[in-house]
C-alpha cells in the first residue's frame, strides 16, 4: 500500500511537472508566434521601403538626365547666341577655336551617352539595394 501511494505521489508530481512544462512551452510558442508576426511585418515594411527607394532612385535618375539634357541644350543655345553676337564669321580663327571647343564639350557631355550611364548607375544601385534587402 505504501508503495502504491509512493508511486501515485510520484505520478502526480510528474504530472504537475509535465503540466508546468506544457504551460511554459505554450507561453514560449505564443511569444515566438508574436515575434514571427513582428518579423514578418518588419520584412514587409523593409520591402516597401526598398521599393520606394528604388522608385525614387529611378525617378531621380530620369530627372537628372532631363536636367543634364536641358543644360546641354541651353549651353548649345548660348554658344550659338554668342557666335551670332560677336559675328564669329569675321573671326575665322576664333570661330574655329569655338567650334572645336563646342565639339569637344558636346562629345564629352552628350545626353545620349549620359542617359545609359545613369541607367547603369541606377541598375547598380538597385542591385545593391536588392542584395541589402535579401541579406536582411
Amino acid at each position: 500500500m505504501v508503495k502504491m501511494e509512493n508511486i501515485l505521489y510520484q505520478f502526480k508530481n510528474l504530472s504537475l511537472k509535465l503540466d508546468e512544462s506544457l504551460k511554459v512551452m505554450e507561453r514560449n510558442f505564443e511569444l515566438l508566434s508574436r515575434l514571427m508576426e513582428r518579423v514578418e511585418q518588419s520584412v514587409r515594411e523593409l520591402n516597401a521601403t526598398f521599393e520606394n527607394l528604388a522608385r525614387t532612385i529611378r525617378e531621380q535618375e530620369n530627372l537628372f538626365a532631363d536636367q543634364v539634357e536641358t543644360l546641354l541644350n541651353s549651353f548649345n543655345f548660348e554658344v550659338r547666341g554668342f557666335r551670332d553676337a560677336v559675328k564669329l564669321e569675321t573671326f575665322n580663327e576664333t570661330k574655329e577655336l569655338l567650334d572645336s571647343l563646342l565639339e569637344a564639350v558636346q562629345s564629352e557631355i552628350n545626353p545620349q551617352r549620359i542617359k545609359p550611364m545613369m541607367n547603369e548607375l541606377v541598375q547598380a544601385s538597385l542591385k545593391i539595394l536588392s542584395r541589402a534587402g535579401g541579406a536582411r
